[in-house]
């Protein structure tokens, strides 16, 4: 007769699935992350904020 699991055992089990929602966010941080970080963007969004102050 088999012995019933303790109840860690089944949950280190679990498996953790991406919801739609991170895997679109991480979609498009992939696809604008090398627009977003260039040097000339980052010069100008620092002169936006100096403005603004």
């Amino acid at each position: 007769m088999p012995r019933p699991r303790q109840a860690g055992a089944t949950a280190a089990a679990l498996l953790v699935y991406a919801t739609p929602a991170q895997v679109h966010r991480r979609a498009l941080n992939t696809a604008y992350a090398p627009r977003l970080l260039n040097p000339s963007t980052r010069r100008s969004v620092t002169l936006v904020n100096r403005l603004l102050r």
